[in-house]
């Protein structure tokens, strides 16, 4: 059998094991004309995201909770803007009710950009490094290079020669990094804080948000204090889902298949199966439809795909109990090892005694 056609077989493969499902589906082509226009910035603890009619008497709605856009959602009136990773889905009319464009996008607020504090002793002069964003981490480099997860990592104050120039980066998960500080290192007479440097090229964002919707309340932001204060992002399944993630990738490691990417909207989908498994633990959704439509429902565009999912008690069943147990199922553990995926969603949905756990993967 010749290599084209044993690759055609098996892309025509059906894998549905109890509880492991793996469907390759052909390609979707997504239309970029039929995409709402939208802008997004940062300010502060903020992002903010601005949508754009393609005509002024077009009326625009949304939603926040990962349910589909209509014209019994909320209507778009100010800027949107949140302190924490948020997925929106909008859909624009026109002023006779017709259906012109949609958008579904995940926005996550950038990390504050990292301060400087100088103390001198004797002929020494100590750097130390801070950011307002709670849980960053910073990396800095003194050779002029960029800051990234491979430079140094900043653990406490910096020893330098004046003249030094120090680059630094913030970084948290579920967040864009943070623009990048530089300071020159100039010897104080007493400790001095300074204030980032920005460059003409990257200067620091000045915009008031004072109008804009709170997208976690609904509400106007009244006081826009971005610039001073942080409420850090309740994510109570994130080390569930973190967990689960580290075991996947080191199970492939083990059998030299590459990493999977943790991909957000996946997880928004999953996040979604997940709840739905308390109402009807299958492969099928409550509506009767294939657990593949929710990724319709979220726009994701892809060649292969497969869903995993498992109950258990809520006080017993952690993401190495439920790896295993998945890893224990020919058809489980087939979807977890996959050469065909490359991406994964995971959803964690906890209700009364009981836990739902859902991978989603693709292409």
């Amino acid at each position: 059998m010749s290599t084209a056609l044993k690759r055609v077989i098996s892309l025509l493969l059906v894998l549905f094991v109890a509880a492991a499902s793996l469907v390759l589906i052909p390609p979707v082509n997504a239309s970029a004309a039929s995409q709402v226009k939208y802008k997004v910035g940062y300010s502060g603890n903020y992002v903010y995201l601005k949508l754009i009619p393609r005509n002024s008497t077009n009326k625009i709605y949304y939603t926040t909770d990962g349910t589909a856009a209509t014209r019994k959602s909320t209507r778009y009136k100010n800027v949107l803007a949140a302190k924490s990773m948020s997925f929106i889905r909008v859909v624009e009319y026109t002023k006779n009710n017709k259906k012109v464009a949609s958008l579904n996008i995940v926005i996550k607020p950038r990390v504050r950009r990292p301060k400087t504090s100088v103390t001198s002793s004797g002929n020494s002069v100590y750097v130390t490094l801070t950011s307002a964003t709670p849980g960053a981490k910073i990396y800095y480099t003194t050779d002029g290079s960029k800051p990234t997860k491979k430079s140094k990592l900043y653990t406490g104050a910096i020893k330098c020669k004046v003249g030094t120039v120090i680059r630094a980066r913030a970084f948290k998960k579920n967040m864009n990094n943070s623009k990048i500080t530089q300071y020159t290192v100039k010897k104080p007479a007493t400790a001095v804080t300074t204030q980032p440097e920005p460059s003409a090229s990257d200067p620091d964002e000045t915009v008031d948000l004072t109008g804009y919707i709170d997208v976690e309340t609904g509400d106007n932001i009244t006081d826009d204090q971005s610039g001073d204060t942080y409420e850090e992002p309740v994510q109570p399944a994130e080390s569930d889902i973190d967990g689960v993630l580290r075991i996947i990738n080191e199970e492939r490691t083990k059998v030299g298949v590459s990493k999977l990417t943790l991909d957000s909207m996946l997880c928004a989908a999953a996040a979604v199966r997940a709840k739905e498994l308390e109402k009807q633990y299958s492969h099928f959704r409550p509506d009767g439809k294939d657990c593949f439509t929710v990724l319709d429902d979220y726009g994701i565009i892809r060649n292969a795909v497969g869903e995993n999912i498992a109950k258990g008690m809520n006080t017993m069943f952690t993401p190495a109990e439920v790896m295993e147990k998945w890893m224990n199922s020919r058809g489980h553990r087939n979807n977890i090892l996959s050469t065909s995926f490359g991406r994964v969603g995971i959803g964690v949905y906890k209700a009364g005694s009981y836990v739902y756990w859902v991978q989603i993967f693709t292409d």
